[in-house]
């Protein structure tokens, strides 16, 4: 057991020393001198070598006195000296062959600080000197496989993201896989990286805020995946218990609050999936499955010593490559149904187009028009021209824009004039169109505010006059924007105040979500003018 006191005696670097009023738990007090004396042993015969090492590790610049012999230390400067720079975190020193014999041996340390850090702890670890180079190496190599693998998908997923900034699932994989990443990187760094005392108490923060984000982002990942009540205030009181066990991090072991951390990611995790298994989502059994295992798997690896790293490291982060897998499979699953989704999106808007089409061109409208068109032709056959050309107009541009994901709202707009110019004749009323707000630039669905003008030919009532005014509005904040069309007239449904859902709004639904997901409203009802229909769309 080590024992630690304030102040400054060579003489307490002799084995002979009796330190029976030294301290067990010590906690330094500005950048004053002190030391500490440890018990070390070097192993048996079978497995002693004549090139033995000392591996210390410590927050603290020191002089290293083995049995009472000087060895160096980690500043590189000779016995003695105060540098006023930091010395290495870790370093190793060559056992003397006299010293070098099987049995327990004394380790003293004369402390000197640059930094008053109340952050201090100290080990030592005796070895093969080669064995001491490459055991590190090999154990790390395996966790850098794993970081490997979060890398590539966490790149992949941001990809994903910048690609399609609405897809917030990515965005959290991707943080999540980046996430473990660097916390494999801080926390192997030592293994291979000489960096000065002063930077481990930062790192060991870094550490600490790396699992306080995977702590949260892992549950509210599983809210994406499955359907789970008021995951918004779920998330609030996890982010809540983490940043309250955050702010007394300073008065608990670092490993002890990695520990609560993890405790808490895999509580909060388990809710969600268990939650979905008990409401029978698809495939969420499976899931917690994985889940399940992965928690197992952190359990039972401390049971075996690994050298030079905490045995809960490896058990975490093993456990988190089961973890990761299986989010991924949820994550596949949720791309999955998103896709199927879409591609259903797209059958079903192709049908409704077609039934869009075939509601111009069916032969009740051609024969009503070609009625009405002889009618013209017979009583005012230069009115009876402007019929044709209106009615081949109309044809013209719904055909030209019908293929197209989204078109600029000149010629949807154009198309709607065609289309009232084509009623006008047919049914002797007079259309007028206005517009507000309109900016040309703006590109939509196609054919979706001409189907609302044609529902409101349909269920309107011209005024005295023979007058229906057709109002389309414009309005855009930095959040959404908003397409207003305004039917001045009575209304037919004027009792009900409601329009039984038709092919022509399916198709303006279909169409919406097919270009904004879900990231729209549609409205459609009475209003004191007549009738209003407004389209909103999310930016």
């Amino acid at each position: 057991m080590s024992k630690l006191n304030q102040g400054d005696d060579i003489n307490w670097a002799k084995p002979s020393f009796d330190d029976q009023t030294w301290e067990v738990y010590f906690r330094p007090k500005g950048k004053n001198l002190f030391w500490e004396r440890m018990p070390v042993m070097i192993p048996d015969e079978q497995t002693y070598h004549s090139d033995n090492v000392i591996m210390i590790g410590t927050a603290a610049n020191y002089d290293a006195y083995f049995d009472g012999e000087f060895i160096g230390n980690n500043t590189g400067l000779k016995e003695g000296s105060l540098s006023n720079k930091a010395g290495t975190y870790q370093t190793n020193f060559l056992i003397p062959d006299h010293l070098n014999t099987v049995g327990e041996h004394l380790l003293a340390l004369r402390f000197h600080r640059i930094l008053a850090d109340d952050n201090f702890h100290s080990f030592a670890i005796i070895g093969n000197h080669a064995s001491m180079l490459r055991t590190p190496i090999q154990i790390s190599k395996f966790m850098f496989l794993f970081a490997g693998m979060y890398l590539i998908m966490g790149v992949y997923c941001l990809l994903m993201f910048l690609g399609n900034h609405k897809d917030r699932i990515s965005l959290l994989f991707a943080s999540i896989c980046l996430l473990y990443f660097s916390l494999i990187m801080m926390e192997y760094l030592k293994l291979f990286y000489e960096y000065p005392y002063t930077f481990q108490s930062t790192r060991l923060n870094i550490i600490a805020y790396l699992n306080m984000s995977v702590a949260f982002l892992v549950p509210v990942f599983f809210t994406f995946q499955f359907s789970f009540p008021r995951p918004k205030i779920f998330a609030v009181v996890l982010l809540a218990i983490i940043l309250g066990l955050n702010l007394e991090q300073f008065e608990i072991d670092y490993d002890d609050l990695a520990r609560y951390h993890n405790a808490i990611m895999w509580i909060g995790s388990g809710i969600v999936v268990g939650y979905a298994s008990i409401t029978k989502q698809k495939k969420s059994w499976i899931v917690l499955g994985g889940l399940l295992l992965a928690i197992a798997i952190m359990l039972w690896l401390p049971q075996f010593r690994f050298p030079f790293v905490s045995s809960f490291d490896i058990s975490l982060f093993v456990s988190f490559a089961v973890l990761i897998l299986t989010m991924l499979f949820a994550y596949s699953l949720k791309r999955k149904e998103e896709r199927q989704a879409y591609e259903n999106s797209l059958l079903h808007s192709e049908k409704l187009k077609n039934e869009l089409l075939k509601k111009n061109i069916r032969p009740h409208f051609i024969m009503n028009t070609l009625t009405s068109m002889m009618d013209w032709v017979e009583e005012s056959p230069k009115e009876g021209v402007k019929f044709i050309g209106s009615l081949a107009n109309e044809f013209e541009v719904l055909n030209k824009i019908a293929d197209h994901k989204l078109v600029p709202i000149g010629q949807e707009i154009q198309l709607c004039k065609s289309h009232l110019d084509v009623m006008g004749y047919r049914k002797e009323v007079k259309y007028i169109w206005e517009e507000e707000g309109i900016d040309l630039n703006e590109i939509i669905p196609p054919a979706i505010i001409h189907t609302a003008v044609e529902n409101g030919v349909s269920h309107s009532i011209p005024n005295k006059r023979g007058e229906v005014k057709f109002k389309l509005i414009f309005e855009k904040e930095k959040k959404y924007k908003i397409y207003r069309l305004e039917v001045h007239a009575n209304n037919r449904e004027k009792n009900t105040g409601t329009i039984a859902e038709g092919t022509g709004t399916k198709y303006i639904k279909s169409r919406l979500k097919e270009s904004y997901g879900d990231a729209w409203d549609l409205t459609s009802n009475a209003s004191p003018f007549g009738w209003e229909t407004k389209i909103k769309i999310m930016l």
